[in-house]
């Protein structure tokens, strides 16, 4: 039987548990950014902190948009190629500067803006928690 109260603990686990198996579509995902703090202001100080890239793998579910899903017109933010990546909740993307992905066809990718329609039927939230992040990211360039 279960339990709501232990429902949202029971996805988070059965969601950790499926991408850290690499089952279904998960692969590794490398973020990329700059850990350098952020340059200072031209007119009182001309130094720039030196850059600092940083790089971690995290796993995630990643499906990528296809041409027939863009034709069907259900959502205009998405784009053939685009691709729809979901990690568990404890990543953390906020606060990375220039950050991009690289997934494992070999490109990278940024983010992409979805508009609040796409993000209702995203992200599970039970009792305010998020149980899952999920990014729409498009080839960078």
């Amino acid at each position: 039987m279960m339990f709501l109260h232990t429902l949202g603990q029971r996805i988070s686990r059965d969601l950790g548990a499926m991408i850290a198996g690499r089952n279904l579509n998960t692969g590794d995902v490398v973020f990329h950014w700059d850990a350098a703090p952020g340059p200072t202001d031209r007119n009182v100080e001309a130094s720039y902190s030196a850059a600092s890239p940083q790089a971690e793998t995290k796993q995630g579910l990643i499906h990528w948009v296809s041409v027939r899903s863009v034709a069907q017109g259900a959502f205009s933010e998405f784009q053939a190629g685009d691709a729809i990546v979901t990690f568990t909740a404890d990543v953390v993307i906020a606060g990375k500067r220039g950050l991009y992905f690289t997934l494992p066809d070999g490109n990278d990718y940024v983010q992409a803006n979805v508009g609040k329609k796409v993000i209702e039927f995203w992200d599970v939230y039970v009792g305010g928690e998020a149980l899952s992040i999920t990014l729409l990211l498009r080839r960078k360039g």
